[in-house]
């Protein structure tokens, strides 16, 4: 739904540790599950970004998680939910619809 942003999936508190932030990123935007485990990974981030001066988002699905959303609601809803939570400008930079 986001095929323009660069992306990494982190699916586990191992692997977010292990991440290494590009130089020069001032945004981070986190698509987490709506679980304990999705509240954890987001703090870890926050812990480690915060720190290096990046600004982490939060994108919150409606339901468990984003596949459950995207069966749900379909491409076009689950893109609404998203722009809404996106900073200005990076809806139309980095989402498209169709």
């Amino acid at each position: 739904v986001i095929p323009m942003m660069p992306a990494i999936a982190g699916l586990s508190a191992a692997h977010l540790a292990a991440i290494l932030f590009p130089a020069g990123l001032k945004r981070l935007y986190v698509a987490r599950d709506d679980d304990p485990a999705g509240a954890g990974a987001l703090k870890t981030l926050n812990q480690r970004a915060i720190p290096a001066g990046i600004e982490v988002v939060p994108l919150e699905p409606r339901l468990g998680d984003f596949n459950d959303d995207l069966m749900a609601f379909g491409r076009e809803r689950l893109a609404a939910g998203l722009r809404a939570q996106l900073r200005v400008g990076d809806a139309a930079q980095f989402l498209t619809v169709g």
